[in-house]
């Protein structure tokens, strides 16, 4: 079952489950089990009744198997379900500590960037730790903005650079070897930033998300510029192993209100909120993508406002 069910396990489906398992490991198919009576009748010789009996003893067992793995299964379910709702509502409680900040850090009459930038920090640091426990992997959080003057179109030369990371993966060096040199990160350089424009009327194409960055046919970034070329995809477990990026599987969302148009959206796209993985399989495009959309939605201001910081010439490093 892949990512988080958040609704528990009908009987139907595990019984349905349990029925696959039975017939797999105990008669693997119906003329299977009917061919036991005749089998035993005319090899060894027993009264058909002796067979029923013997029958019977087998059926018996076989209903016991069921009705007992159906109900593992289905606690199995139940465990999974409170594990998730446990994980997501630990997660609401942490983001809103940080939308707190967020909303200070907005209301504050000078606007202030150290708020700001502090805000935005606190708000990486709390999605880190709510992927971190939801995959169990050290999960990475990134705010990038637009570069440079905005621009009315989103065009081949628009870029983005970071605002601000978790502090985990701020002291990373591969993180800062990235944020730190002179690459232009273009975003149609890279398919995880330019998949919004090309997707940008679709309202639930307005994400990526890949569980598998080295099996992705034409994945493209310019983090490759600092890291080294992925190895050819004709070798996958080679270009696996030797896959160059510190992650394996993304989800990024772009900053921007959540009920955009198409005919505004490129004028409203102001950055792109991230996470990632280093090890894939661990996301899933339901509850993982609206937590982070919601997040998105939420910090559009304040990237508004730290752009206009740094193009008015307030903001001179960060």
């Amino acid at each position: 079952m892949s990512g988080l069910n958040l609704s528990a396990i009908s009987h139907k489906e595990a019984r349905k489950e349990t029925w696959a398992f039975v017939k797999g490991w105990w008669i693997k198919s119906i003329s299977a089990l009917l061919a036991i009576p005749a089998f035993m009748h005319e090899q060894f010789g027993y009264e058909w009744w002796q067979v029923a009996i013997v029958d019977l003893v087998i059926i018996c067992i076989i209903l016991t198997i069921y009705y007992r793995y159906s109900f593992i299964v289905a606690c199995r379910e139940e465990r999974r379900r409170l594990n998730a709702d446990s994980i997501y509502g630990a997660a609401f409680k942490g983001l809103n500590v940080a939308f707190s900040k967020v909303h200070a850090a907005q209301k504050d009459p000078g606007q202030d960037f150290e708020n700001i930038y502090t805000a935005l920090t606190c708000m990486c640091e709390e999605l880190r730790k709510i992927f971190d426990t939801k995959t169990g992997k050290e999960c990475s959080i990134c705010i990038k903005v637009i570069a440079g003057e905005p621009q009315e179109e989103i065009t081949v030369s628009t870029a983005v650079e970071t605002l601000c990371r978790d502090s985990r993966s701020s002291a990373r060096k591969k993180r800062k070897a990235v944020d730190n040199s002179r690459t232009d990160h273009g975003i149609f350089s890279n398919t995880s930033f330019r998949s919004f424009i090309d997707r940008s009327s679709e309202r639930d194409g307005s994400y990526y998300l890949c569980n598998n960055l080295p099996a992705e046919q034409g994945y493209i970034s310019t983090s490759f510029d600092v890291h080294g070329d992925p190895e050819p995809m004709d070798d996958m477990k080679k270009r696996t192993n030797n896959w160059p990026l510190p992650y394996h599987a993304e989800i990024v969302v772009p900053v921007c209100p959540y009920d955009y148009h198409k005919e505004n959206s490129h004028r409203l796209l102001y950055g792109y909120l991230s996470v990632d993985s280093p090890e894939g399989n661990v996301f899933n495009s339901t509850f993982d993508v609206e937590i982070l959309r919601g997040v998105a939605d939420g910090i559009f201001d304040m990237l508004h406002i730290f752009i206009e910081h740094r193009n008015n010439g307030t903001i001179i490093a960060y």
